[in-house]
């Protein structure tokens, strides 16, 4: 019995797909979460922030690391400084001031000195990932359409993150969600990758009751009051990929009617 499996390519100079809470040290998984993955799917239909996840969470998430990307820290800063006198009198700008080693900032207007928080965030550069979403292939059939045509922008984890190239590469059929990902051929990038062989061993995390891994990324809400993830269990494990462009696979389909209408900024007109 074959299974639907909607196939994502997640790709772009920068992504991160933040896996635990975080304050000052927002780090990034190594591979999109699933809660990464709603977010987007959400953004496409339309969702507002407080609405039902459930038919979205029934889906199945398998993901292929195509691409690791390497590790990117950026460093920000953030005042508590509050405005208040009169709002006719409010600068424009924040006032000039002089933070010390320590982070400690004092108002040149002779205000009580504030703290300047520092903060750390974390983006994975130029990774790519084929993300699979096994489920009803009439759902998944809307959701493709839905992320080919966006109600609102689309990012990767975070929205200073936006994709690059098509995301949705369609509905597939296949044996399994798995198998799925694997029949999707690698595509290299250099002369050295195309050199390298017909097949690539490549990184696979996908969901499995007898998985030997917990994580914590189902999003039970996206509310901003009401924010609560839960756990699903995942197998990880590396296995053998066609490199495209090789003997050993089949020409790539051509694009379908659809992508020659794709135009993110539709709902404008």
């Amino acid at each position: 019995m074959s299974v639907s499996v909607l196939l994502l390519r997640l790709a772009g100079p920068l992504q991160s797909w933040g896996d635990r809470p975080a304050i000052d040290t927002r780090m990034t998984g190594r591979a999109p979460t699933k809660s990464g993955v709603i977010g987007l799917l959400g953004a496409a239909l339309g969702l507002e922030r407080g609405a039902d996840l459930e038919p979205l969470r029934e889906l199945r998430m398998g993901v292929r690391v195509d691409r690791r990307g390497k590790l990117l820290r950026d460093f920000h800063t953030a005042s508590n400084y509050e405005w208040t006198g009169p709002k006719r009198l409010q600068p424009k700008n924040l006032p000039k001031s002089e933070v010390n080693a320590s982070g400690i900032q004092q108002l040149r207007t002779g205000k009580a000195p504030m703290t300047t928080v520092r903060t750390w965030r974390y983006y994975l550069q130029d990774a790519s990932f084929l993300v699979g979403l096994e489920g009803g292939r009439e759902f998944l059939g809307r959701l493709d359409e839905a992320v080919r045509r966006p109600w609102f922008p689309l990012s990767l984890g975070r929205r200073s993150c936006p994709p690059a190239g098509r995301i949705s590469l369609g509905v597939r059929e296949g044996e399994s969600l798995v198998a799925v990902l694997r029949e999707e051929p690698w595509a290299p990038r250099t002369r050295s990758e195309r050199a390298a062989g017909d097949e690539i061993e490549l990184e696979f995390v996908w969901e499995d009751e007898e998985g030997g891994e917990v994580v914590r990324d189902v999003p039970v809400s996206f509310a901003s009051t009401e924010r609560a993830w839960r756990e699903r269990v995942v197998t990880r494990d590396s296995l053998p990929v066609k490199v495209a462009g090789s003997p050993a696979t089949a020409p790539l389909a051509s694009p379908s009617p659809v992508d020659a209408e794709h135009d993110p900024l539709w709902w404008t007109e």
